[in-house]
């Protein structure tokens, strides 16, 4: 294809609100590239999106591609502000390498799958796989527009992390860039790197996740246990299990199919921390009740992993995927209200087990996203729409209340429970129930009860007791009066 069918396209947003506007329209790629630096360093708040136009010559047509979307978003008001060079809020700054070596490190691996994952997910491979075999350093290569745009965005993430130029930062990466595909295709006769070599081309013969990960854990059965050899075989084989575990391996293939994505996570966490919660299981009859028991590859996996202290990386990533899923968008247990909150108490009681593997901070940072999903209007009205009355969806909603996480979540069940114990139909429900007035004036001290204990804001606190009250009064003159 000559140069004349491909086009670049820049559009610009000058702010916020602003509609997308061409910019540029040119044949030079390093001038549209370079036209994008130049909107983002001279206008604050403007954001670029830069395409690519590769015209059909049979159809006439052109297809477009997004080479890159960057700019400033507004965020949200914050009590801290970030300080002056930290990464941009959601984007972890890529790790600084200077040598192909250094690109083999967890952290790079990690950020590699991250700006290339649209590629690693087509072709069904791992970072580790990518830095081992030649033939697949040679298909990214022939991919230039994915690369570019990879390379691009790291770079816009390494000179926002430390207050670097965008270009000369961007010609570094693509210097590592090549020189890394030149390590790979002549094949390096480092130790390591030869027995990576060989796990890769193992791993290459199944695109099935679950077959790669049986093949790991046989060459870790059969990895030797002591000296050198053993320090080099666990180093290069935990590579690929940690990329697998921590986002690469498609879980549905991993675990099974059927299995809902809440039970997924249940499992997940077994396998990442199996002897401290098989302990708790055994003396919380309702937890291990809960949490499905580890079969199959899983139950593999776990006695691998906690077999081998030298495995801890692995466990981790694990955990920190259990977190990703568990702050994401996704529900757990569709088509399961109930089930999605026992299921989500289960998780919160695994997660916050004495362990190192995932920080406190960040297990409390998930459940409060996840919580701040199940207070939603959707979720919270299908799980009422299960009840069998309002009597029962008040006792509900303290349920939900005792188990959520997150100060936003908890006040979101507060103003809910409001509206419903000043709704009509609760206090018709209270008023008119064909139960004795003794035990309708006792439900709703039990009531009350439970909101005391709860943590609930001392306002929402106070008035749903005064509703309360005033229903209770109501009830009694009802009495009075048929007694009249």
């Amino acid at each position: 294809m000559d140069r004349a069918q491909v086009h670049f396209e820049l559009f610009v947003r000058r702010h916020r609100r602003a509609p997308w506007v061409l910019a540029l329209a040119t044949e030079d790629r390093q001038a549209a590239f370079e036209a994008a630096d130049d909107v983002l360093a001279r206008e604050a708040g403007a954001a670029v999106r830069l395409c690519k136009e590769t015209r059909d010559a049979r159809t006439g047509d052109f297809r477009p591609l997004t080479l890159l979307e960057r700019g400033v978003r507004p965020e949200p008001r914050r009590w801290r502000g970030r300080q002056p060079g930290s990464p941009r809020p959601g984007l972890a700054a890529s790790p600084a390498c200077a040598r192909p070596q250094d690109l083999y490190a967890g952290p790079a691996r990690e950020a590699i799958g991250g700006f290339l994952s649209g590629w690693f997910a087509r072709n069904r491979v791992t970072p580790f796989e990518l830095l081992h075999r030649a033939d697949l350093a040679e298909r990214l290569e022939a991919c230039e527009a994915e690369l570019s745009a990879a390379l691009y965005n790291a770079a816009l993430d390494q000179a926002a992390a430390r207050g670097a130029p965008l270009e000369p930062t961007r010609r570094a990466l693509d210097t590592l860039a090549r020189r890394t595909i030149e390590r790979i295709v002549a094949d390096d006769p480092e130790v390591g790197f030869r027995l990576g070599v060989a796990v890769a081309a193992r791993l290459g013969r199944h695109p099935n996740w679950k077959d790669k990960l049986e093949v790991l854990l046989d060459l870790i059965d059969a990895a030797p246990e002591e000296g050198q050899p053993a320090a080099v075989a666990r180093r290069v084989l935990q590579q690929p299990l940690t990329d697998i575990l921590l986002v690469h391996g498609e879980l549905d293939e991993i675990l099974g199919p059927g299995l809902a994505l809440g039970d997924q996570l249940l499992i997940l966490a077994q396998i990442a921390s199996a002897p401290a919660i098989a302990a708790v299981a055994a003396d919380e009859a309702a937890l291990g009740r809960a949490v499905p028991r580890l079969r199959g590859i899983a139950a593999r996996l776990a006695l691998t992993l906690h077999g081998r202290a030298a495995f801890a990386r692995a466990r981790r990533a694990v955990g920190r995927r259990v977190l990703s899923i568990l702050a994401g968008e996704a529900r757990l247990w569709p088509d399961d209200p109930v089930r999605e909150v026992e299921g989500v108490k289960a998780l919160a009681r695994l997660l916050t087990l004495p362990s190192r593997l995932v920080g406190q901070d960040e297990v409390a940072a998930a459940l409060a996203a996840r919580w701040r999903r199940l207070t939603g209007p959707g979720f919270v009205e299908a799980r009422l729409g299960l009840c069998r009355g309002a009597l029962e969806e008040a006792d509900v909603l303290l349920d939900l209340v005792e188990a959520a996480v997150g100060r936003a979540s908890v006040e979101a069940l507060g103003r809910r429970l409001l509206a419903l114990l000043a709704d009509r139909g609760f206090e018709q429900e209270a008023r008119f129930s064909p139960d004795p007035l003794a035990v309708g004036l006792g439900r709703l001290a039990g009531l009350a009860a439970r909101i005391r204990g709860v943590a609930l804001r001392t306002e929402t606190r106070l008035e749903a007791e005064r509703r309360l009250r005033r229903l209770a009064v109501r009830m009694k003159a009802d009495a009075a009066t048929l007694c009249a």
